[in-house]
């Protein structure tokens, strides 16, 4: 038989309200973790069929491949990929029968985990080598990690999923000195120093130690108006002052006085030092609050200098303030969770560091699905009107699976902020007990309250990634005003600088690219688009079937 035209119905048991049964199966695939059991047929359940018989059915690999799921191609659909070794086999698009690209990715032990790491809606691997995670961010080419980070302990049950449904793209940072790093921290603006003493020897200074003899320093003002006396003037005598008459000095006296003042009478004794004149210096003036002369606690004493900026000199001039680099800012796709029993540790962002928050769910020894649950159609009740199904969010849940019946819970991100854990949302039984399970996105057909079929257009929601009619080409993004000051990146994926080499910002309607690889920046619908028809990646026109997370079946 053809594996194109294989088509099989899978029997299940009835559904039954309330079930808690306790058996479990032996093999289920978290999302992000390889497909457990043997067999290369896989029978797909949709977002929101719980009918018991599989929506999609499809054989793929051989019946002993390591196999993961994923949506590879950002179409909303996951699709199988076969591991051997550290050899990766990926489908084509529109052909799950034939492979597209092949890659080397990792050791052959490795723990691979599958996840869209920076939301552009692709799913793409990461290894896990104890607590430490290795990204990867395409399918298609052998090579290194596009980056790493810690999380956890090294025996940790790791989720993948995006637990808050936001997605980002990446924003480059603001490398102001352009030193190849996001660590500068900027400056406070700093007045200028004042100059302290220097040496007299310093060329094209005006600072002149006046004192007699020079005392070293620039800061002396009291003038002493009394020249220098060191001895007392030697009066004029007939004997003149070696006191015999008739010598050549008879009449005459000395002066003493230094400088010599033209007189012979001074007798007060003058000691040093001498200060003719004020000593001069440029710089600090000093600081006399009360303005009396004298030093004192909180003055400062001319010549001691101001070092404004604490460098150590005297000499900076005034500084206006700096900016300091802006760290980039990652993408925001998928994440972790922890499991640690029946308790979940849950990180928003891909950084190492402790959970943004904790909760509770099910039971210890219970095993845990991860997926994007659709809301199924609910009839009429006695207190609460029809409701049709609701695609979903783009926020992950849990589901805990006992023997083939899965319970899954309410948004976590509607329990983190109401500081509550998750509840059981909806219960349906798929599949047999001793089914290898895995969970993989499959839009299912729009089906009302009544269980009637039918789809209309649809408008784009706000976060909805947005692309071109007919050809599905990614909408670019444009620069907004929050963008303003975030440093531009052109099309080869480099910061832009200008001729200083500073760093040059996006302006409003400046095209967006990816830092780094110089990939356009996806369009994410905004308010304003929710009134433009979407469009699906393939171009063609959306309609409102529900998308979502489903379980399936390998055998």
């Amino acid at each position: 038989m053809s594996k194109r035209t294989l088509t099989v119905s899978l029997l299940t048991a009835g559904l039954t309200a309330g079930i808690l049964a306790t058996a479990v199966g032996p093999a289920a695939a978290q999302q992000g973790n390889p497909v457990g059991g043997h067999g290369s047929v896989y029978f797909l359940s949709g977002a929101v069929n719980d009918s018991g018989k599989a929506q999609k059915v499809y054989a793929f690999g051989d019946p002993g491949d390591e196999v993961y799921y994923g949506d590879w191609y950002g179409v909303g659909e996951d699709m199988p990929m076969v591991r051997r070794g550290n050899v990766f086999y990926v489908p084509k698009a529109n052909d799950i029968y034939q492979t597209s690209h092949i890659f080397v990715y990792g050791d052959r032990g490795d723990t691979v985990l599958v996840g869209d790491r920076d939301g552009d809606g692709k799913d793409t691997l990461s290894i896990r080598r104890g607590n430490q995670y290795l990204l990867k961010n395409d399918n298609t080419k052998s090579g290194k990690a596009d980056s790493e980070f810690f999380y956890g302990d090294s025996d940790d049950v790791v989720l993948v999923g995006n637990w808050d449904g936001k997605v980002a793209a990446p924003k480059g940072g603001i490398d102001r000195n352009n030193d190849k790093d996001f660590d500068d921290k900027g400056a406070p603006a700093y007045a200028a120093d004042l100059m302290n003493r220097v040496p007299a020897a310093t060329p094209g200074t005006a600072f002149v130690d006046n004192t007699v003899p020079a005392d070293g320093d620039y800061t002396d003002t009291t003038i002493q108006s009394l020249r220098y006396q060191p001895i007392a003037d030697v009066a004029v005598s007939a004997s003149g002052p070696d006191g015999i008459a008739g010598n050549a000095d008879d009449n005459t006296g000395v002066d003493n006085t230094l400088p010599a003042d033209g007189d012979t009478t001074d007798t007060t004794l003058q000691p040093l030092p001498y200060q003719p004149t004020a000593d001069t210096y440029i710089g600090d003036p000093g600081f006399d609050a009360d303005k009396d002369g004298i030093y004192e606690d909180g003055d400062r004493v001319p010549g001691t200098g101001v070092d404004n900026n604490g460098d150590g000199d005297f000499t900076d001039n005034a500084t206006a303030a700096t900016s300091g680099d802006v760290d980039p800012v990652p993408a925001k796709g998928d994440t972790l969770m922890i499991q640690r029993g029946n308790e979940f540790f849950v990180k928003n962002s891909i950084t190492t560091g402790k959970a943004d928050y904790t909760f509770f769910f099910g039971d210890a020894g219970d095993t845990i699905l991860v997926g994007d649950w659709a809301t199924a159609a609910k009839a009429k009740t006695k207190t609460e009107n029809a409701k049709p199904a609701v695609g979903a969010n783009g926020a992950d849940q849990l589901a805990v699976r006992r023997a083939n019946v899965y319970h899954l819970s309410t948004e976590l991100e509607a329990a983190r902020t109401s500081k509550t854990n998750p509840k059981t949302d909806r219960i349906f039984a798929y599949g047999d007990p001793g089914d290898s399970v895995l969970v993989a996105a499959l839009t299912s057909d729009r089906v009302d309250e009544y269980g009637e079929a039918g789809t209309v257009a649809v408008n784009y929601k706000v976060g909805d990634r947005m692309y071109t009619s007919g050809t599905g080409a990614p909408v670019q993004a444009l620069a907004t005003s929050d963008d303003t000051n975030t440093q531009k990146v052109d099309n080869t994926g480099k910061l832009v600088v200008d001729a200083n080499g500073d760093p040059v910002m996006y302006s409003v309607n400046n095209p967006m690219f990816y830092p780094g690889t110089g990939a356009p920046v996806q369009a994410i619908a905004k308010t304003g688009d929710t009134s433009r028809p979407k469009i699906n990646k393939d171009g063609s026109s959306a309609s409102d079937s529900i998308a979502g997370d489903g379980f399936g079946v390998r055998r």
